[in-house]
């Protein structure tokens, strides 16, 4: 599914990294409250100045129902709930997500756009700390922990992930903690200092109670309908034709039409690679097709991208993109339990292989035996490095590819590369 061309994957992404920010700078903004209340309120101030301003409301907004639109359509059309631990805990943590935040919402944001009360931190602090605190800590527990899950998903295709994943780890564990620590230090000073005067009428405030009850029953009403849809769509599933998957060393499977062939494979515990979650990413859950090629749809742009990268032959597609509707044969092209992160961002096309005319070259030296016979091993070894060595020079100068050395013979490849 795309929207205006662009992928739902590109979409969540995008939506994600936005609200991510606005929950980064978030929870920094309560961390300040480790220096004082004041110095929290005026960090806020810069910062609503930006977030409730029409654009970047506009922009939050539609980054919120475009995320959670998508997120609860991912969900609801899942073919199977096999999932690795992670991938669960975001789900989870994704579907609890919208209890918290509505009524974090209605208690912030709500008053400030429909009554026009500037809800600063003395405010929400008063209405807060210390009965309501726990509802915070499980909200900023919940979105932080999702959206690092997220991130670490997409990060760890890139090269460079691997190198700074721990000291991002350290800063992703401190940055909640701090905000929580800054929260609480806020409230107690607060609690101490702040002189309520109530900026809401009774009628207000029975409005605003009566949206808590609203918002609490709209978030549990969003995810069930999403979890209903899901049951309908599973049903109707179990009454479509099936069919037969065989994997090339790992045996055949029957299965009903509809998930995706990496779907398939996890629900049947069939081992396959797959870094990014199926999230066309990543080039690990790739598979030969060796029959049944025809039947499949063509490759999304998403998909293309990603087999471009690798140089993929015609017959190699992306298990978490193809929906087999006949019978097919597939053999997998990474062992699932060997791969790595790095694996995915993987530069070498010909890894797997790829149909290509090249030229190949031989060369050797003459008399080579005669003349070892005579020299001493260390004058070999030297003749050899030299000649080896300066062929290996002229072999790249010429755009040429050195693939292995066999003794004083040298194997090279021109036409690598080229189409």
């Amino acid at each position: 599914m795309s929207i205006a061309g662009i992928s739902q994957h590109r979409l969540r992404l995008i939506s994600g990294l936005i609200l991510f920010s606005f929950a980064l700078t978030h929870l920094l903004n309560h961390a300040v409250g480790l220096i004082s209340l004041d110095a929290m309120e005026q960090v806020r101030l810069v910062r609503v100045a930006v977030t409730r301003s029409l654009p970047g409301s506009t922009v939050l907004g539609l980054a919120l129902l475009v995320h959670i639109g998508l997120a609860l359509y991912k969900f609801a059309a899942r073919r199977s709930l096999r999932m690795t631990p992670w991938e669960g805990v975001q789900l989870v943590f994704g579907l609890a997500i919208p209890y918290f935040l509505f009524r974090h919402m209605i208690g912030t944001r709500f008053p400030h756009e429909l009554f026009g009360t500037d809800t600063d931190y003395s405010l929400v602090l008063f209405g807060t700390w210390p009965k309501e605190a726990w509802r915070l800590l499980f909200l900023i527990t919940l979105v932080w922990v999702h959206a690092c899950i997220g991130l670490h998903f997409w990060l760890r295709l890139k090269p460079w992930y691997e190198r700074i994943v721990w000291p991002l780890f350290g800063v992703a564990v401190l940055i909640p903690v701090l905000a929580y620590a800054g929260f609480t230090v806020a409230g107690r000073e607060n609690q101490a200092t702040y002189e309520f005067q109530n900026p809401y009428t009774a009628e207000q405030i029975q409005i605003i109670l009566s949206a808590f009850d609203w918002g609490v029953w709209g978030a549990l009403g969003v995810v069930g309908l999403a979890v209903i849809i899901r049951i309908i769509w599973v049903a109707q599933r179990r009454l479509k034709p099936q069919v037969k998957i065989s994997y090339a060393g790992a045996g055949e499977v029957v299965t009903e039409r509809g998930p995706s062939l990496l779907e398939i494979s996890r629900s049947w515990d069939i081992p396959h690679a797959s870094v990014c979650g199926g999230r066309a990413r990543c080039s690990t859950c790739r598979v030969r097709v060796m029959e049944g090629l025809e039947s499949l749809a063509a490759p999304s742009a998403d998909e293309q991208r990603v087999l471009d990268r690798v140089g993929a032959a015609a017959n190699v597609r992306l298990a978490c993109q193809i929906v087999p509707t006949e019978d097919i044969a597939v053999a997998t092209l990474l062992p699932a339990h060997r791969v790595k992160p790095a694996d995915a961002a993987l530069s070498d096309r010909y890894t797997w292989g790829v149909e290509q005319e090249v030229t190949l070259m031989f060369a050797d030296l003459r008399g080579f035996t005669a003349l070892s016979e005579n020299k001493y091993p260390y004058d070999v070894v030297f003749i050899l490095n030299q000649y080896l060595g300066q062929m290996s020079t002229a072999i790249e100068d010429s755009g040429g590819y050195v693939d292995k050395f066999i003794g004083d013979g040298i194997m090279a490849i021109f036409g690598l590369g080229q189409d």
